[in-house]
């Protein structure tokens, strides 16, 4: 039995192209829905009329988003934290918390839900995923646990550091 060599078109040889690998370096809108570029990989956001960020589409460059570190992002939501509202931690039940779970996360817990704790910080969806207050839709559920673990983790070294 002979094998021949792929053709053109043969989905063995063809690249795959995701269905929203579209370039949308300036907002754009395509059949009433709007891009916005994803500040991590240039790729593109679907955005909802309200201004929401609702799915993570795809990289220039046809790949997926390049996602942080979960412990990068955890810092900088730390670190935004730290700025807005100093002590924060001290708030924060460790046995309750639960990022996936909008009054058991830190935003929830500092701002009683998860949306008034980014509204109250200004941030749109996107920029909660950022900072590991959130996940990225497409994620597994299993990044949720492991972004509970280093908030964890991070909030117990903080207060272990302000008792020495």
């Amino acid at each position: 039995m002979s094998q021949t060599a792929p053709t053109a078109g043969d989905p063995a040889t063809t690249p795959f192209t995701p269905p929203y690998a579209v370039d949308n370096r300036d907002s754009s809108t395509q059949a009433g829905v709007r891009f916005e570029t994803c500040p991590d990989c240039g790729g593109s956001f679907e955005v909802d009329a309200a201004g929401n960020y609702v799915t993570h589409l795809i990289a220039y460059d046809g790949q997926p988003c390049s996602t942080p570190a979960i412990a990068e992002r955890v810092a900088a939501g730390v670190a935004l934290l730290d700025e807005k509202r100093p002590g924060w931690d001290q708030y924060i039940d460790l046995d309750w918390l639960d990022i996936s779970r909008g009054r058991r996360c830190v935003l929830g817990q500092l701002y009683g839900g998860d949306a008034t704790g980014a509204g109250a910080l200004g941030l749109k969806w996107i920029e909660t995923v950022h900072r590991g207050f959130d996940r990225y839709r497409g994620e597994p559920n299993v990044v949720f646990d492991e972004l509970t673990a280093e908030w964890k983790r991070v909030i117990t070294e903080r207060r272990l550091a302000v008792t020495r």
